[in-house]
Parts: structure tokens; sequence; C-alpha cells
């Protein structure tokens, strides 16, 4: 049991407590599955990304290069965040140039 489930869930269904099974487990000399927080991340991360906002703040990021501005100025303007910024571009393959374009 101790190698196919996480010390939480043996706690939950034998009723012992934590300090116990981790001394049971050195005693043995096994253990326990480790926690993994990944599969409940996964299908909340999907639920709050919104496709037709990512895509109108697609159109304002190529907008903004289009107009010269610097990625800060362009977040800054559209209002977004730094981390939603670099999901989009890196999303979207946008070719965005880290400094302003400057124009002669």
């Amino acid at each position: 049991m101790a190698q196919t489930t996480t010390i939480t869930d043996v706690g939950r269904n034998t009723g012992v407590s934590h300090h116990m099974l981790r001394k049971i487990a050195s005693e043995h000399r096994f253990d326990y599955k480790p926690f993994d927080p990944s599969p409940g991340l996964a299908c909340v991360k999907a639920a709050r990304i919104d496709p037709v906002a990512d895509a109108l703040n697609v159109l304002r990021i190529k907008e903004a290069r289009d107009r010269g501005l610097s990625r800060k100025a362009a977040k800054d303007l559209i209002g977004i965040s730094s981390t939603l910024m670099e999901r989009l571009l890196k999303d979207f393959a946008i070719d965005y140039p880290l400094h302003r374009i400057r124009r002669k």
C-alpha cells in the first residue's frame, strides 16, 4: 500500500498519524509515493485560459509592436501582467523585441 499511495492517503484510510507512519516506514525501510500536485493543476490551468480574450490581447500586442512600443510599454498600455504577456508571446510565436524600435 505504501509504494502506491501517498502518506496522506494512508493516514486518511487507516487513521494513523503522519508521525507514526513515518516511524513505521523508517523501521521497515520503505518509502511512500511522493505527492504529485500536477494532475490537479492541469485542469485548473486549462479552465482559466480564455481563448477569446487571448485572441484580442494578441491583436493588441501585435498592434503595439507595429507602433514601435517596448514590451513593458505595450504590457502597461494593454493592462496585462508580465506572465500573461510572456505566455501569449510564446504560445502564438510572436516576434517582439525587448526594447522599442527606434524610427529614424
